[in-house]
């Protein structure tokens, strides 16, 4: 990778990828945050339920894409 002729070491796209990664969880973290405060708390089969389960795993996964396989 290259920037402005600087050319990043393979630790460097890690941390860089990692950084993305975090962010992405970070935004799923704050969605469910919405959906809970928007539908409350522990609710048992709603559709907010549904919702926040999802994102809950979409955060998960996000967070484990630069686990190794």
């Amino acid at each position: 990778m290259k920037d402005e002729g600087k050319f990043y070491t393979p630790a460097q796209i890690s941390e860089m990828l990692a950084a993305e990664r975090e962010r992405c969880s970070n935004v799923c973290k704050t969605l469910i945050t919405l959906e809970e405060e928007r539908y409350g708390i522990g609710l048992k089969t709603s559709g907010a339920e549904a919702r926040i389960k999802a994102l809950a795993e979409a955060q998960r996964l996000i967070r484990n894409l630069g686990a190794a396989p």
